[in-house]
């Protein structure tokens, strides 16, 4: 083992730079009489060998150093190389144990220079905003009727959920009292069953031309004879109904058949208010049996549903029944494909005394549903209500 200009090998170099020995001599004198020291040295990881400060290097560095010049005098002799392995050994592990390993983390320098330039392009990116709102609030509001006719009409098309803010835009301006007309009208059910709700619809119908064509949604309940005429003109000249309710007599007076085609051909949702029906005679007539042609939702106040022709184009069903095996009769509708093929849904409805709201479940069939009313008049209008908002039972069990 050379102890002059070059270091004699790695280990020895280490132990030189970590503990500062005074020279390479005591460095190469560790791993000539301590093989088992050396080996401890360079058998532990080498983050063992590093310490968190110049300060803990020096000090283990000066103890070695100190233990050298006590114990040199003494060389030759055996027990004392014995004590300088056993003190050697000690204060390794004294180094290896005594600090606590370092934590290998990066430096934060330079992330917390990215974080303060991001900080910085938030807060700019805030100000930028606050200017543009406060620009905003401060420029003149723009006019409404300026918007393209289409945007408008979108806008406008959310007041017909709510009938004041409806009323409360009609009285805005005559531009848009044309517009909220164009944009609600086809989403409102209409009922008319009082002579001031006909006089008033008709009075409308008149001064607007056109408005017939946008209604969709209509409940027909003349109240007294003299009103049946003049609710039957009504529902003539409104030919884009798509959801009606009204009795088969109406009906039979409203409708009529061009070239073997209704007058009314948008019409699929149904609501039948008679109560005594004779399917004979209404399904006999051209009209009767065009319209139950193509209607695909039809609902019924009794369960008397007839068998003598089929429905081809019937989806859901709902009807009102006081039977105790009501889910058997359902399923042997729903298996009839002869009179009922596209039939897939059936909503049977039952009465009951008891306060409260519309129930509704599903029965042993994922087909068959039973919804149970309080009232038979107020909710037949409320289940027709819902199901033109597309909330009623029609969406909620398809």
């Amino acid at each position: 083992m050379s102890h002059g200009g070059g270091y004699s090998n790695d280990v020895t170099k280490r132990l030189f730079q970590r503990f500062q020995l005074k020279n390479r001599f005591q460095a190469s004198c560790l791993i000539t009489i301590m093989p088992r020291s050396a080996a401890f040295l360079t058998s532990r990881r080498k983050s063992c060998l590093f310490f968190h400060s110049s300060a803990e290097k020096s000090t283990v560095g000066m103890a070695l150093t100190q233990l050298f010049n006590l114990l040199w005098p003494l060389k030759g002799v055996a027990s004392a190389l014995a004590l300088l392995s056993l003190g050697v050994t000690y204060l390794i592990r004294q180094a290896s144990t005594n600090f606590p390993p370092p934590i290998h983390s990066v430096s934060h320098t330079r992330y917390r220079g990215y974080y303060r330039k991001r900080i910085r392009d938030l807060a700019h990116e805030e100000q930028a905003l606050d200017e543009e709102r406060r620009r905003i609030v401060q420029s003149a509001p723009f006019k409404f009727t300026e918007l393209p006719s289409e945007l408008a009409i979108s806008i406008l098309s959310h007041c017909a959920y709510w009938p004041e803010t409806y009323s409360a835009v009609l009285r805005t301006s005559s531009s848009c009292h044309r517009l909220a007309l164009t944009a609600c009208i086809p989403l409102m059910p209409i009922r008319l069953s009082t002579p001031e709700q006909f006089n008033s619809f008709r009075k409308l119908l008149r001064k607007r031309q056109r408005v017939d064509h946008l209604v969709q949604h209509l409940w027909l309940t003349p109240l007294t004879d003299d009103l049946v005429p003049i609710a039957a003109q009504v529902l003539k000249q409104c030919v884009n109904i798509r959801s009606l309710a009204a009795n088969m007599h109406l009906i039979q007076q409203s409708f009529a058949l061009d070239k073997g085609r209704l007058s009314h051909p948008r019409c699929r949702d149904f609501t039948l208010l008679s109560t005594g029906l004779n399917w004979t005679t209404l399904l006999s007539t051209p009209v009767g049996a065009a319209l139950f042609q193509q209607i695909t939702h039809l609902r019924l106040l009794r369960d008397n549903i007839p068998r003598e022709m089929p429905f081809p184009n019937l989806t859901h069903l709902s009807y009102l029944s006081v039977e105790l095996l009501v889910e058997k009769r359902a399923l042997e509708m729903l298996d009839d494909r002869q009179a009922f093929p596209s039939l897939h849904t059936i909503i049977v409805t039952n009465m009951r005394n008891r306060t409260g709201g519309v129930r509704m479940s599903r029965a042993a069939s994922r087909r068959v549903f039973m919804l149970d009313v309080p009232e038979p008049t107020e909710s037949e209008l409320t289940i027709w209500r819902e199901n033109v908002y597309k909330t009623g039972f029609w969406d909620l069990c398809t």
